[in-house]
């Protein structure tokens, strides 16, 4: 008798979803003098690599089927995410968390606690 095995992709949503994944860098100041055209440069360099990174791994996800595509944009991450979460009215936010504590918490904030606590929808943080 001979068996069959069969590989099933299981996807855990039935019907079509569209993921839009967002990668947000602080707009910041080098800690060094420099001008402002070589300070717009770095800044842009850092953004369009961000760019390629978040367009690879929605390439990745549209060769497993799924309907995806990155942005990376400059601001506070806390902001940006709302906003960009308001504009698209996503219905759920899967966000990671560094899972920071104490005084580096208070210093530099939490912008999944930010997030989890301004939006409407579900958010999902994973550490």
């Amino acid at each position: 008798m001979e068996a069959a095995v069969r590989f099933l992709q299981l996807k855990p949503f039935h019907e079509a979803v569209e993921l839009s994944l967002l990668t947000v860098l602080p707009a910041v100041q080098p800690p060094w003098p420099v001008g402002a055209t070589a300070a717009e440069q770095l800044e842009e360099r850092a953004l369009q690599s961000a760019r390629d990174f978040i367009e690879g791994v929605a390439v990745r996800l549209q060769s497993l089927g799924y309907q995806a595509r990155g942005h990376a944009v400059l601001g506070t991450p806390s902001n940006m995410i709302l906003r960009e979460a308001s504009k698209l009215r996503s219905e759920l936010i899967l966000m990671g968390s560094r899972g920071r504590q104490g005084v580096t918490r208070f210093v530099l904030g939490s912008v999944s606690h930010a997030v989890l606590h301004q939006m409407p929808c579900p958010v999902l943080v994973f550490h």
